[in-house]
């Protein structure tokens, strides 16, 4: 998987900043506090090289969703072919370049669920 995870960061890549932004945000807080993570291509393998609050203006993804559809995805819930995704959440970036890349991007959503993190709105 780190093969494709570093053939997608390295893939399109803006090349004045060097890296792709991943922004999410979860519906039900009121306001919506977005957070982002960075992936930089570097020796051959994709690194995070970021992950907190988002400063990125300009993200190659903003995604969001409800609390109930986050954890379903997070759980690996994507239905038929992974479709389910885009219907789960809100997608803005290119849809086809996370088509092209859909197995590591499914991995992201899973990894997610795996981050210790409390229900309570920051």
């Amino acid at each position: 998987m780190q093969t494709v995870m570093a053939e997608w960061a390295e893939y399109n890549v803006n090349k004045q900043k060097g890296y792709k932004t991943i922004q999410f945000y979860r519906e039900d807080c009121n306001p919506p506090k977005k957070v982002e993570v960075r992936i930089k291509y570097e020796n051959g393998k994709a690194v995070c090289i970021y992950g907190g609050e988002a400063k990125d203006p300009n993200p190659e993804f903003v995604l969001h969703a409800t609390d109930e559809n986050w954890k379903s995805l997070a759980k690996g819930e994507f239905g038929f072919m992974g479709m389910g995704i885009m219907k789960k959440m809100t997608f803005q970036g290119s849809k086809v370049e996370a088509m092209k890349f859909m197995e590591p991007f499914k991995s992201f959503l899973i990894g997610l669920g795996k981050v210790p993190h409390t229900d309570a709105c920051p």
